[in-house]
């Protein structure tokens, strides 16, 4: 099984690559990784909940500790910054494990 995942994973970085290659090429676009991400969020493979919760979880990451690691409040702060319930960052944050038990 693992050597399908890396294989399938293989095919699918080389198909990205050629043709965001050749996207670039034809649009005259810089190939960097800021036209790489609009080009996956233009095809459909990068949606815009899981932009959101990528960088939910990483301010999380940042501001927990410059909030003298206070979970409450650095999610209350979280949840006005993006505009959702406090109840769906601690959903978010618990889903994936990332608010720290102490």
């Amino acid at each position: 099984m693992q050597q399908f995942q890396q294989l399938f994973l293989e095919k699918f970085s080389n198909k990205i690559h050629q043709t965001f290659s050749a996207f670039c090429i034809k649009e005259n676009l810089e190939f960097n990784t800021k036209t790489l991400l609009l080009y996956l969020i233009d095809k459909g493979l990068l949606n815009k909940i899981d932009i959101r919760n990528f960088l939910i979880l990483e301010e999380f990451e940042e501001l927990y500790s410059s909030n003298n690691f206070h979970k409450t409040q650095t999610i209350k702060l979280l949840a006005d910054r993006f505009d959702i319930s406090d109840r769906a960052i601690w959903t978010m944050l618990n889903r994936k494990n990332a608010i720290p038990k102490n």
